[in-house]
């Protein structure tokens, strides 16, 4: 998160807004590679993610896109399966890890439960 980043997640914190942790890639890495051949709404949101990576199915130069706004269309979905209360784990709240949110009401969102070790 930058600077800029922090600070609206400081005023958020006082709104109310969810706010959701997502690290795509490390996601894409842990969870997709296991899971996308059964899991239609992984395989839909991965496709998705390729088609952005490499332009595909817009009309913009292969230049406009970025790792970045493939990365957004992930981080967007994580946040989504957590706002709807599909994914309820909490990465923050593994009982035993001393992970802590940068900002009080912040969840870092994830599908399926863990433990610490």
């Amino acid at each position: 998160m930058t600077l800029n980043g922090a600070i609206i997640a400081k005023r958020f914190e006082r709104t109310g807004i969810p706010q959701f942790e997502t690290h795509p890639k490390l996601f894409l890495r842990a969870w997709a590679g296991t899971h996308a051949a059964t899991d239609p709404a992984t395989q839909s949101i991965l496709k998705a993610y390729e088609n952005l990576r490499l332009s595909e199915g817009t009309d913009l130069p292969r230049t406009a896109l970025t790792d970045h706004s493939a990365d957004a269309v992930i981080a967007a979905w994580c946040a989504a399966q957590a706002y709807l209360g599909h994914w309820t784990v909490d990465l923050y709240a593994i009982p035993g890890d001393k992970l802590e949110p940068v900002v009080r009401n912040a969840r870092f969102p994830w599908p399926e439960r863990i433990t610490a070790p």
